[in-house]
């Protein structure tokens, strides 16, 4: 017969989900919103996740020190251990998809030519990404890094020959997390508007 959970063991069990619960809350909030102020709940409860674990861990020594050894379960005081720590990878996760999410740049691409346009390129002197073929009337989007973008050309290819070749000059990123939406017109003429998240 297992011994009933002491109430080191509970309140250790405690300090392990609370965070979790309430970290993965408020990350799942924020990927449905993106609102600034649940990126610094989100470090106000790694903070107190962290001291929750110290707390967790006393309590989890204590209950070791002061049990009687054949009430020692060891194995449930090792998963209530391996618990409180899961809380770091879990954070550690959060943190690096944040981060991700918060410095890429969303690149919208509008075909309003009239004409379906053949390739669209992306290029900076670190590499270039092309998008197409885009379909008269259509949009493609994707994502890219600041880090690995600084500036960037567009360069346009028609399918058709009526069209000119398309290409305007550098755009240099400053609101990291933001983006941009490229509209493409007849001749050639190219509108750029800013995308707010």
């Amino acid at each position: 017969m297992t011994n009933p959970l002491s109430t080191q063991e509970k309140l250790a069990i405690a300090c392990a989900g609370v965070p979790l619960t309430a970290g993965t809350s408020i990350y799942v909030l924020w990927r449905l919103t993106y609102w600034t102020d649940l990126e610094w709940a989100g470090i106000w409860t790694i903070q107190i996740g962290t001291l929750l674990f110290l707390i967790g861990g006393l309590l989890l020594l204590s209950d070791l020190w002061l049990s009687k050894s054949g009430q020692r379960n060891w194995v449930r005081k090792f998963v209530i251990g391996i618990l409180l720590l899961a809380n770091f990878p879990v954070s550690g996760f959060f943190i690096s998809s944040v981060f991700e999410v918060r410095t890429r740049y969303v690149i919208e691409v509008v075909n309003k030519t009239g004409q379906d346009v053949a390739s669209f390129q992306l290029i900076s002197d670190k590499g270039q990404k092309k998008l197409g073929p885009i379909s008269d009337r259509n949009s493609v989007k994707t994502y890219i890094h600041v880090s690995e973008y600084n500036c960037l050309s567009r360069t346009v290819t028609p399918s058709s020959a009526e069209i000119k070749s398309i290409q305007s000059t550098d755009s240099c990123f400053n609101d990291i997390g933001d983006g941009i939406s490229i509209e493409l017109h007849p001749d050639g003429v190219v509108r750029t508007v800013p995308i707010k998240r």
